[in-house]
């Protein structure tokens, strides 16, 4: 099952109901924070700098905050992890005092989206309702979190998805119009140009345009 299913299923279970609106939320930024997805609906610039901080968050999660463990873990040497940690607002400290294991920390993460997400409907939903599915936090984090799979990168194989994704995507939906897409995304024209010949992106855009011509002939 996909996080939206998870998260819709376990909502609907708790409420008897579910709100497509707060599902998609939910899975989405658990998506961009867990599953390492870039952000399509941000410009490049903001999209690759909250896909490699969730990156760096992950690491350092699962190295309990040591700099050497996770620097091994990104194949970059400390001093330049150091200075991606500052650039990127986090702290090594941080980590430290989590002392928990790394699936228990994707619990916390996955009650704490859930929560925000909820918070915009009180006074929508019953006070009553939104108790219940807080009380059941625990147990769907739980289920979330079985859904997630771990992703083994270096911090060059970070860069290297992100681009692959965020741009695969960007050009699909400017129907492969390059000049288009790097007004869109802000990006340099020559940059765009340089960055779709380093990863070979062509191939990947061929696909997807494929594919969605392929489903609205089907619609």
């Amino acid at each position: 099952m996909s996080i939206n299913q998870v998260v819709e299923q376990d909502i609907k279970n708790a409420w008897g109901f579910t709100i497509s609106e707060l599902v998609t939320s939910v899975s989405k930024n658990l998506e961009t924070k867990l599953n390492h997805k870039a952000d399509m609906s941000s410009n490049y610039t903001k999209a690759r700098h909250l896909f490699l901080k969730n990156f760096l968050d992950k690491i350092l999660t699962e190295s309990y905050g040591n700099i050497s463990h996770a620097a091994r873990k990104a194949k970059i040497d400390r001093k330049l992890l150091r200075v991606l940690i500052k650039k990127h607002g986090l702290s090594a400290q941080r980590y430290k005092k989590r002392f928990l294991k790394p699936i228990y920390a994707k619990q916390i993460l996955i009650e704490d989206e859930i929560k925000n997400a909820v918070k915009s409907y009180e006074g929508i939903i019953h006070q009553d309702k939104i108790n219940t599915l807080y009380e059941r936090l625990p147990e769907i984090s739980a289920h979330v979190a079985e859904q997630i799979e771990p992703v083994e990168m270096t911090w060059k194989e970070a860069q290297m998805r992100f681009d692959t994704e965020y741009l695969s995507h960007a050009l699909a939906a400017n129907l492969g119009n390059v000049e288009h897409t790097a007004q869109k995304i802000g990006v340099n024209l020559r940059t765009l140009y340089r960055k779709i010949k380093q990863q070979n992106i062509k191939p990947v855009l061929s696909s997807i345009i494929d594919s969605a011509v392929e489903q609205k002939a089907i619609a």
